[in-house]
């Protein structure tokens, strides 16, 4: 299938490894792990058969092909030492001791891995088909047949403080029971910085990323999709919370494919019932939102809601019934709507959908330079594009490269696309989540930032 180029870089090759991959000391080590194994984890003959109880700051785990059990990972920090738990590959498995090439295929994990520290990298191997969850290296799927919640990767329960997890490369399928269900959910009593989570990809869940308080997230290249949401377990695809320890802050959400969502919102923020600042520094920029049903817009903020300096920028929006961005409600407070500042909305392609900017704050959001295509219910803008043409090469096939220029945007911060083109330099800033380049097809892997 062509669709977005989600994983246009080398797996654990990024920019986010500024803040999460630590340099090694010089006496790490390497160590093997391998389903059936029965040894101390020396080397591939002698594999451990599960990550074992205690692992060592500064070195990396090699992880084999096979089913393997629930982590529960509370190894003593030690300053800024990480631990790497890594997929095998022909190209990077450690030692060739006792190595088959067997051992490069998928790695099947338990729901539940849960992190009680920080400076973790889980580091699955290359996706060849970001849509595709069975090429990924690290993949769960859900066992949970008795109605029970579950959360895939949980981080922070007991109430400390996490810095520096890094996750690449790993897939998540929920069950199909009215639970609660979440691939990521950060615990509300934690303090919690600098996570990167890159080329992830889920289906099903009620939330991909149930976010408490972070400062610092980096969501990068992820492919979420069919996200669920009944009356018992409200749904939105990545959802921004205030942490008992404060409003999360500094949330970068880039290069994502969000689509079939229903409930909420590709990104929301959320309330616990009462009126909230749950977000300061929200940079949303080239991702693809699609076929989202949510009541209040692909982008938006709860009743009791609030978030400030935020950008939302070159992106696409398509499809969607229910317009495609939002800050507070009519029926949110005095406080909510005072609060909700400095929104700017820029520069994004709006294709085959309704088209209302949901604007009840009292500053108001900040939006021109945006292009409607084939969209009822236009907003007015100074520098808008509209028209009723299909903009992207292949829509059909999810490949939302423009055909031809836009008329111009506006410069802004974000320069580079998913695919790494810098933008502008053509002589045109064009609008969207792509740079048009229809004879580029999306490639299968990614480029560093």
């Amino acid at each position: 299938m062509n669709g977005p180029n989600l994983s246009r870089r080398v797996c654990g090759v990024n920019a986010l490894l500024c803040f999460c991959l630590i340099a090694l000391s010089a006496g790490a080590a390497n160590h093997y792990v391998e389903a059936g194994g029965t040894g101390d984890g020396s080397a591939w003959n002698n594999a451990y058969s599960d990550l074992p109880g205690g692992l060592v700051r500064g070195d990396t785990y090699y992880i084999g092909n096979g089913t393997y059990g629930w982590w529960l990972l509370n190894d003593a920090e030690s300053g800024s030492s990480a631990i790497s738990i890594k997929k095998a590959t022909v190209a990077d498995h450690g030692t060739d001791t006792g190595w088959n090439a067997s051992y490069a295929n998928p790695a099947t994990l338990t729901p539940g891995t849960t992190f009680y520290r920080g400076f973790y990298n889980v580091l699955g191997s290359y996706a060849t088909t970001p849509s595709d969850p069975t090429t990924y290296g690290f993949q769960y799927f859900s066992t949970n047949n008795q109605n029970t919640t579950e959360h895939f990767i949980s981080i922070g329960p007991g109430g400390s403080t996490l810095s520096n997890l890094f996750f690449s490369c790993i897939s998540g399928t929920a069950c199909t029971n009215d639970v609660e269900k979440m691939m990521v959910y950060e615990q509300t009593t934690t303090s919690h910085y600098n996570f990167g989570f890159t080329n992830i990809y889920e289906s099903g869940f009620q939330a991909a990323f149930f976010l408490f308080g972070p400062q610092g997230t980096v969501i990068d290249h992820c492919w979420m999709t069919n996200n669920s949401s009944t009356s018992s377990h409200h749904g939105a695809v990545i959802n921004i919370n205030a942490g008992t320890v404060g409003a999360s802050a500094n949330i970068t959400i880039r290069y994502c494919m969000m689509t079939d969502s229903a409930g909420g919102c590709g990104v929301e923020g959320n309330d616990s019932g009462v009126d909230q600042f749950v977000c300061n520094g929200l940079y949303i920029y080239g991702n693809v939102f699609l076929n989202g049903t949510g009541g209040i817009g692909e982008v938006g903020t709860t009743t009791r809601a609030a978030w400030a300096n935020v950008q939302c920028v070159n992106n696409t929006f398509g499809t969607g019934s229910a317009g495609w961005f939002g800050a507070a409600t009519r029926d949110s407070s005095a406080y909510i709507r005072n609060s909700c500042t400095n929104i700017v909305v820029t520069n994004n392609v709006i294709w085959n959908m309704v088209a209302t900017i949901n604007d009840n704050t009292t500053s108001g959001i900040q939006h021109d330079y945006n292009y409607y295509a084939i969209c009822t219910s236009v907003p007015t803008e100074g520098h808008s594009q509209v028209d009723s043409n299909n903009p992207f090469v292949n829509s059909t096939g999810l490949n939302f490269h423009l055909s031809g220029a836009t008329q111009a945007g506006v410069t802004t911060p974000y320069n580079l696309d998913a695919d790494g083109t810098i933008r502008g330099t053509d002589g045109n800033w064009d609008r969207g989540a792509y740079q048009p380049n229809a004879t580029v097809a999306p490639p299968s892997a990614l480029h560093p930032l």
